[in-house]
């Protein structure tokens, strides 16, 4: 994160919101990823293909996909990005008749989130300084 000594409020609410939509984005490109290494073994043409199809999907429908803004919605406030995000939905799917793939797109983008938001936990009002 940036010194937020010398912006705005508004200006270090638009550096976390960007910080999420990029991580979401790379987390895109690992999904496509010809070369992508499920973490649960085997099945990594599949999970990463379902995976980037549930985020692409999920991503379009909170505005933050295409085009690529830095930040979507001026108004939108960080809680609320975090929230959404936070939402995201995981596909469910299974190997076989009852062995269900243990990757989670939820506890990934989620992690994103809480990664983000423990960096600006701790800042005070007077971080955020006069512009």
């Amino acid at each position: 994160m940036g010194n937020f000594r010398t912006g705005s409020v508004d200006e270090a609410r638009n550096e976390v919101i960007c910080t999420i939509i990029s991580q979401l984005h790379d987390l895109l490109d690992q999904y496509r990823d010809t070369d992508y290494d499920c973490p649960s073994g085997g099945y990594s043409f599949e999970c990463g293909s379902i995976l980037y199809g549930a985020l692409t999907k999920e991503m379009d429908s909170l505005g933050l996909l295409v085009p690529y803004q830095a930040v979507p919605d001026s108004e939108m406030s960080f809680g609320e990005i975090y929230s959404k995000v936070c939402n995201i939905k995981s596909p469910m799917w299974y190997h076989g008749r009852s062995r269900q793939h243990s990757c989670n797109l939820n506890e990934k983008v989620r992690n994103i989130a809480d990664e983000v938001m423990h960096t600006i936990n701790g800042l005070e009002l007077k971080d955020f300084g006069r512009t």
